[in-house]
């Protein structure tokens, strides 16, 4: 691990396909620490068959916290209950954003500032479940869940608006996945 944070070496977590294939949990926080970069990934259908990087993001932020609650002690042996430092809301945010860009080389994206290429995702974020988060910017990987996505820009181009993809033909893709699961069914 010190290796790898003195050269600052990317990691791709991907820790919803690590817990499904029983791989364990990557040490990602302390990666980071020892100077590792991190992002955060999904795996191919085999192993996350969602491909969804928002549920990606709450388990990340789940199960580091619960990892390190599991090795907590109660007093007087122990510091009593612990993890909820694990990591932060705002660290998951990175590792999906600036971490991931600055793993796969991209410039220009990964942050929100001036000369960014304008990469954003808004979601809608008045539904009943962020209602009691002091703040719902925070809400999609506090809460979890599929929050409906208003608008998605890419380079400040509108490319999906209101959970859809103009000009995508969602049924028969549908119909087009279906009858590929069946063929791949056939030859196993």
């Amino acid at each position: 691990m010190r290796l790898l944070g003195d050269s600052a070496t990317g990691i791709a977590h991907c820790p919803q396909s690590n817990a499904r294939l029983a791989d364990g949990i990557a040490p990602a926080p302390a990666l980071e620490r020892l100077g590792a970069r991190i992002s955060i990934g999904v795996d191919g259908a085999a192993s996350n068959e969602a491909a969804d990087m928002i549920s990606e993001l709450h388990f990340a932020w789940l199960v580091h916290r619960a990892q390190a609650g599991a090795r907590s002690r109660p007093r007087p042996q122990g510091e009593g209950e612990c993890g909820a430092d694990a990591v932060s809301v705002e660290q998951i945010v990175h590792w999906a954003t600036a971490g991931g860009a600055g793993v796969l080389g991209f410039e220009g994206v990964g942050t929100l500032q001036v000369g960014q290429a304008a990469d954003l995702s808004v979601y809608d974020l008045d539904d009943p479940r962020y209602f009691g988060l002091h703040d719902p910017a925070v809400g999609p990987i506090a809460s979890g869940g599929r929050p409906r996505l208003r608008w998605l820009l890419c380079g400040g181009e509108v490319v999906a608006e209101d959970d859809g993809i103009p000009g995508l033909d969602l049924a028969r893709l549908g119909a087009q996945a279906k009858e590929a699961v069946r063929a791949l069914m056939k030859v196993v």
